[in-house]
């Protein structure tokens, strides 16, 4: 005997919410970078001891938070856009929910709805 879930909209509307929060990190690390080209060395560095190291010190330091930045912006994007994805789809269940939980990290206002919603419909997974 094959028993049937109730397919509800809990899925989709959680998948929604992980791929508006997954694009709005990556504007917002878009916007980071634009503004971390276009803000002057000298406005950045702050006078006194970083100053004897001049420029030089200032890109390494850029290098770096370049760098952070962009697995950041890899994670806290890519994965609630793969998680929502599978939450409209309505497959691993695992993956969504991670999702689900880095939007939560990353957006409370759009993650808790996400995770609650993910949680509740576990059933509706393949």
């Amino acid at each position: 005997m094959e028993s049937t879930v109730k397919r509800t909209a809990m899925p989709t509307v959680a998948g929604i919410l992980e791929i508006v929060a997954g694009t709005f990190s990556i504007l917002a690390f878009i916007g980071v970078m634009i503004a971390f080209f276009f803000i002057p060395a000298s406005m950045t560095v702050s006078p006194g001891p970083a100053e004897e190291f001049g420029l030089w010190s200032f890109s390494i330091l850029s290098g770096v938070v370049l760098a952070l930045g962009a697995v950041f912006a890899l994670i806290f994007s890519v994965l609630p856009i793969l998680g929502g994805v599978y939450a409209i789809q309505r497959k691993k269940w695992g993956l969504a929910l991670t999702g689900a939980i880095v939007v939560t990290i990353a957006n409370l206002l759009l993650g808790i709805p996400a995770l609650i919603l993910t949680a509740l419909a576990k059933d509706e997974f393949e």
